[in-house]
């Protein structure tokens, strides 16, 4: 039993690490860098959504995922 609760202790300062590291600002240049990472793995909604947060419009309903990914990465690099 006292190596299990040994283990919860070190499971409990991995999490409050990583919370840590969630919690700290990001400089720009870091979140730009993050979303950008991020473009690839987002579905179509989320996507949809930037754009209209970025360009205050919907897309055009025929433009496809891998059309909008390039574009918003465009925009976010413009916008930084």
């Amino acid at each position: 039993m006292a190596g299990q609760s040994g283990n919860g202790i070190a499971a409990r300062r991995q999490v409050n690490e990583k919370n840590k590291i969630a919690k700290t600002k990001l400089t720009k240049r870091e979140a730009v860098d993050w979303l950008l990472t991020q473009l690839p793995t987002m579905d179509r909604e989320a996507l949809l959504k930037l754009w209209q947060d970025l360009f205050g419009r919907m897309p055009g309903p025929d433009l496809y995922r891998t059309t909008l990914i390039p574009i918003l990465a465009y925009r976010i690099q413009e916008s930084a």
